[in-house]
């Protein structure tokens, strides 16, 4: 018998006549988008960087842990966010939700998140304050779109749970309850592992069209006007972000510590390793020839985000600089950021670019890239920055 439906509580059936009293730790993208949706939905937000002393002085109702769990090699990273349960459990009041949207690993947040809070709080989960994994979902729109997109809250314990649906249905517009906290996690690391296989999947049959002379994102437009069966995964210069990379990498430690196979896991983690390789040769490809000039425009990990970690445009950057490219690269968001990941390609702006580059690709989206397709800068203009511009590359 299959399992029922999850039920979900839709916000606008739920009271939203008080005001919520929140923290978001860590003010990175993720947790810059929720306090913006939690702020605009009316509550009070104190916005807290993971360096910052929690004042024990000040109650909250909950306290919502965003920092970034992932490390340089794209492995779980559980450093910061012990730090920041470890700074709010000694600031915690008496019925205060932790909620973790962090990504960690399955069983994480009951394991390891709960015995810690209690140890340093004194409280007792589920009883005295309440702690829920709540694992962030964000796309590349404005901020207040977190309310719009469904929510995933599971408990240490039911009380938690209850508690953490209470509190969510006061900011977003639905939330799931979900069996227990592992579920939540579980389900986060399943969402970006099917990411993960289906751009790496998608990324090198970009290769294969473009040494057959097909344009990749024409037949991705194509493909998906069926109306099932198939999701589109547009071409990129590799897979970057805190999250993505860390799910893949994490399911395969947990296959291998299973002795469970993980066969298409391992191919697309290997097929990512070698996207800066595999780039070049579709730009030669499409060129016609060696790329030089070339110009990389923008290395933020996905278009439209304002973070850097785990960017594939800076390893593609790094590549053909050392295969002996002359190669510019081109950043809205500032020099001091981009400069230590260039390796030795060079920064440039718009008024310090070339005038005409051979080749042109464009990594990740930023609106300012409009104009620069317009003017037709290169003899040769490669989109691999993902959805189109309809699909989230707007203003």
């Amino acid at each position: 018998m299959p399992p029922p439906r999850l039920p979900s509580l839709r916000g606008p059936s739920a009271s939203r006549s008080s005001e919520v009293r929140l923290r978001v730790v860590g003010l990175g993208e993720v947790g810059k988008r929720v306090a913006a949706a939690a702020r605009e939905a009316g509550h009070d937000v104190t916005e807290i960087d993971r360096q910052d002393v929690v004042d024990r002085n000040v109650t909250h109702d909950a306290t919502f842990v965003c920092v970034g769990t992932c490390a340089e090699n794209g492995a779980f990273d559980a450093a910061a966010i012990e730090r920041a349960l470890s700074n709010v459990a000694a600031a915690l009041a008496p019925g205060e939700l932790i909620a973790i949207e962090s990504t960690v690993p399955p069983r994480w947040t009951a394991t390891i998140a709960g015995p810690l809070i209690e140890r340093i709080s004194g409280a007792a989960i589920g009883y005295d304050v309440f702690l829920v994994a709540a694992p962030a979902r964000t796309d590349r729109t404005l901020a207040p779109q977190v309310r719009t997109i469904p929510k995933l809250v599971g408990g240490v314990t039911p009380a938690c749970t209850a508690r953490g649906v209470e509190i969510y249905a006061q900011i977003v517009d639905r939330v799931i309850p979900v069996a227990d906290a592992t579920i939540a996690e579980a389900a986060k690391l399943l969402e970006n592992a099917f990411r993960y296989v289906n751009v790496a999947f998608t990324n090198e049959i970009a290769e294969l069209f473009a040494t057959l002379g097909i344009e990749a994102r024409s037949v991705v437009d194509a493909a998906a006007t069926k109306p099932f069966g198939f999701m589109p995964f547009w071409p990129g210069v590799g897979i970057g972000g805190d999250c993505i990379p860390m799910a893949g990498s994490n399911l395969r430690e947990l296959a291998q510590s299973a002795g469970v196979e993980d066969g298409i896991l391992a191919a697309a983690l290997a097929s990512d390793a070698t996207a800066p390789e595999r780039t070049l040769r579709i730009l030669q490809a499409m060129h016609g020839g060696r790329p030089s000039p070339l110009l990389i425009a923008g290395l933020t990990y996905k278009s439209m985000a304002d973070s850097f970690a785990q960017s594939a445009g800076a390893r593609l950057a790094r590549h053909v600089a050392q295969a002996g490219l002359d190669v510019d690269v081109l950043e809205p968001h500032g020099d001091d950021q981009v400069t230590p990941l260039l390796g030795g390609a060079r920064w440039v702006t718009r008024k310090t670019m070339r005038p005409r580059y051979e080749v042109a690709v464009i990594a990740a989206w930023q609106p300012e890239f409009r104009e620069l397709v317009s003017e037709e800068i290169a003899d040769t203009i490669v989109d691999l920055s993902g959805p189109p511009p309809e699909e989230g590359k707007g203003s």
